[in-house]
């Protein structure tokens, strides 16, 4: 199976998935305000890895995240950091 965003994006814009994002947002800040940065593997929980690599890509697409690692990194290993332009 692929990760595809634009599939698990979806699942974001539901009542379960608005509630599921807003906790791992909240969760990811909390990690990244004692750490600094996190691999992507440390931000996945549950049993949908995929869904948890959507939250982590809707978060660069809102600008709360900023992806250090490049397009040749493995999922599980993309390291992000909290945006600039965010407190």
């Amino acid at each position: 199976m692929v990760y595809l965003y634009q599939t698990e994006k979806l699942k974001l814009f539901t009542e379960e998935g608005s509630i599921e994002f807003i906790r791992a947002r909240d969760k990811i800040f909390a990690m990244l305000e004692k750490a600094g940065a996190i691999k992507s593997s440390h931000a996945m929980w549950g049993p949908d890895p995929w869904f948890s690599l959507a939250i982590l890509d809707r978060m660069v697409e809102m600008n709360d995240l900023y992806e250090v690692t490049g397009t040749a990194c493995a999922g599980q290993h993309r390291v992000f950091v909290r945006s600039g332009g965010n407190p």
